[in-house]
């Protein structure tokens, strides 16, 4: 009897494919945490705004949009007049 192609039974590398799967898992919820902070910046500096009589919305897209500069909005916010 020779040995047909269809007749090997399938091998799968459970490490390589376990690994993959981990490291898509830490992409996602590291994007998530991401996302997170992003708009939790972005409300903190439009709250802040609104309290200096600034556009809430233009001021949530900047503070979500720097939010590695987190301070350096509440700064430019602090030396801008009020309205």
């Amino acid at each position: 009897m020779g040995s047909l192609p269809g007749d090997r039974p399938i091998l799968y590398d459970n490490q390589r494919t376990i690994g993959r799967s981990l490291s898509m898992l830490a992409s996602i919820m590291f994007g998530f945490v991401i996302v997170t902070l992003m708009m939790w910046c972005g409300r903190v500096t439009a709250n802040f705004a609104a309290q200096r009589g600034r556009s809430r919305r233009i001021w949530f897209i900047w503070g979500a949009l720097l939010f590695p500069l987190f301070p350096a909005q509440w700064f430019v916010l602090g030396l801008l007049p009020k309205k």
